[in-house]
């Protein structure tokens, strides 16, 4: 339509900068929705995994190599462009684009669930090894309970034999039968007290634990007894979070683990606060730190079952840290 080649060449320039403009507008769109939608971008991905996506996007550029094979054989059989003569070549070009777009999302989605079946199940038997943990600590508790009585049982026979050798002046058997029976008696009551036998026998292991590590571990917690939390829910938070402590604190000159629990009107609060060498890197979607392990698919549900377990009592988790320490916050909601 224009004869003049300067209006010619400003007008190309100006097509040119409209359609690449639409272009990376386009292209940013497309880019923005993907990664909306691939929630776990950072976990490991599998040879397998990486064709199942690619195929999809081969099947789509083999096609778009097509078009312009065709398009091309046409200009130098015909000396003119397929859609100058037909123009419906273009609309089936963008039908194509559209339908090659929602095949890769489609794609990207259906991937997206499979890895999140696969993290729930991964989720799944954790928990269940967590039921485990918790059953033998139930059947701790029972086998604790049963040294109290037997030793309540007993008490007089233990009296009666230190009576006699008190009165034998057998000061050396007398030291030794009392050493045999306080040794008994603390094998079978647990140090910390909680309120609770089951929280009560899990912090005495993980205190045990700590001092097997060399972490001076620290705990002010006491069981919420007037309320509906059931004891297995509070296990898996404190088993979680103190695991996930003791780990956080490795590298530490004097590493410490700090556990308390207080009632604040309705709301149940555990903290967890532990020494840290370097910040801890949050996940900006899910809001909780990235696992260090190498395979992130198979680790990092530790946080994501005691939120799991806060939000079955209408709360949630919070994280905080500085330079030097990382606290984690569980809040449940109580009647």
């Amino acid at each position: 339509m224009l004869t003049e080649p300067v209006k010619q060449l400003i007008a190309y320039i100006v097509v040119e900068l409209i359609y690449y403009g639409v272009a990376i507008v386009v292209m940013w769109l497309v880019i923005k929705l993907i990664h909306k939608v691939y929630v776990n971008k950072k976990e490991n991905i599998s040879g397998k995994e990486l064709i199942l996506l690619f195929a999809t996007l081969l099947t789509v550029m083999v096609g778009y190599f097509t078009f312009n094979f065709l398009s091309n054989v046409y200009v130098e059989d015909t000396g003119n462009y397929v859609w100058n003569v037909h123009p419906g070549y273009t609309f089936l070009r963008v039908i194509y684009q559209i339908v090659s777009f929602a095949a890769i999302l489609i794609a990207v989605i259906i991937y997206q669930r499979i890895k999140e079946k696969q993290r729930e199940e991964n989720m799944n038997l954790l928990l269940a090894e967590q039921i485990e943990n918790t059953k033998q600590h139930i059947s701790e508790v029972e086998k604790l309970y049963g040294d109290i009585r037997a030793l309540k049982h007993d008490m007089g026979n233990h009296i009666s034999v230190l009576e006699n050798l008190f009165m034998k002046n057998e000061t050396e058997e007398l030291e030794k039968y009392m050493a045999e029976l306080k040794s008994a008696w603390s094998e079978s009551v647990a140090e910390i007290k909680t309120g609770n036998p089951v929280t009560d026998v899990i912090l005495t292991q993980k205190q045990k634990e700590a001092e097997e590590k060399g972490i001076d571990f620290r705990c002010k917690f006491m069981y919420p007894t007037d309320t509906g939390i059931n004891a297995f829910d509070v296990s898996v938070i404190l088993n979680n979070a103190i695991t996930n402590a003791f780990e956080g604190v490795n590298g530490c000159k004097n590493p410490y683990v700090s556990v308390s629990a207080y009632r604040k009107k309705n709301a149940y609060m555990l903290e967890l606060t532990n020494c840290v060498c370097k910040s801890v890197e949050i996940d900006d979607e899910t809001g909780v730190p990235e696992t260090t392990k190498k395979d992130k698919g198979s680790h990092g549900f530790g946080l994501a079952n005691i939120r799991k377990v806060a939000q079955k009592y209408y709360g949630d988790i919070d994280i905080s840290q500085d330079e030097n320490s990382f606290t984690l916050t569980v809040m449940l909601m109580v009647e």
